[in-house]
């Protein structure tokens, strides 16, 4: 049997950098224009970045097993989100942050296994990203990964 996760709604690449000074008059004074400069190709480096699925009001989750509904609690998915840590932004000499990317980009995404024999919904493990603190928003999770009795197969 195959066993598919599809979602479809806005995806999120989003980063947060401690910046200096000068880079956050830069940022405050281009908008969004300040990605298409030179001086910003780092902002997807570093180990507070994400790319995922955005797990709001607007994302349309549907898990199938041979093309056919499965039930499914979908509250589960945002059950263990990973929190970003602060503390490399505090221990920093940096006075500021800077949030960059976007979070708006619609798009579709799955996740399929084959030959799956029997289905547990026990056997789900997903990689969600928990951003409140950092975009002054509730609940504001990214689905960054599925995984299936241990295996992950992005399509």
């Amino acid at each position: 049997m195959k066993l598919r996760i599809s979602a479809h709604g806005r995806s999120c690449d989003l980063a947060l950098h401690p910046v200096s000074e000068k880079t956050a008059k830069t940022i405050n004074e281009y908008g969004p224009k300040v990605y298409s400069m030179k001086i910003m190709n780092w902002w997807r480096k570093g180990k507070t970045t994400t790319w995922g699925m955005k797990i709001d009001s607007d994302c349309s989750l549907r898990i199938t097993l041979d093309d056919k509904p499965v039930e499914f609690d979908y509250a589960k998915i945002t059950q263990n989100p990973v929190k970003i840590r602060r503390r490399i932004f505090l221990d920093s000499n940096a006075k500021y942050l800077a949030v960059l990317g976007y979070d708006n980009e619609i798009c579709k995404f799955s996740w399929e296994w084959d030959n799956v024999t029997e289905f547990n919904p026990d056997k789900f493990e997903f990689m969600l990203h928990q951003w409140d603190r950092i975009m002054g928003e509730d609940d504001y999770f990214i689905l960054d990964d599925a995984r299936y009795n241990g295996d992950c197969r992005p399509q």
